[in-house]
């Protein structure tokens, strides 16, 4: 889009495009650090509401609920 409106965006800007398009992969990508990512990830977290209490709650959810499936698994 920034593109198209003729706007070059900064080091930032791009790194939250990539996240948006491509998670960490799409970061690693442009050569982000490892910093940027953590920081990154972090700002997407806090846009979209997320609270440690939750990122805690999915941890718990899925070291209680995981299940390793095999290929002759039934699902």
């Amino acid at each position: 889009m920034a593109e198209l409106l003729g706007i070059e965006l900064n080091r930032w800007q791009q790194l939250v495009s990539a996240n948006d398009r491509g998670h960490v992969p799409a970061l690693r990508d442009m050569g982000a650090s490892e910093k940027e990512i953590r920081q990154i990830r972090t700002f997407d977290r806090q846009c979209q509401g997320v609270t440690l209490a939750d990122e805690k709650a999915a941890e718990i959810s899925i070291k209680n609920n995981a299940e390793i499936l095999t290929p002759d698994s039934s699902i």
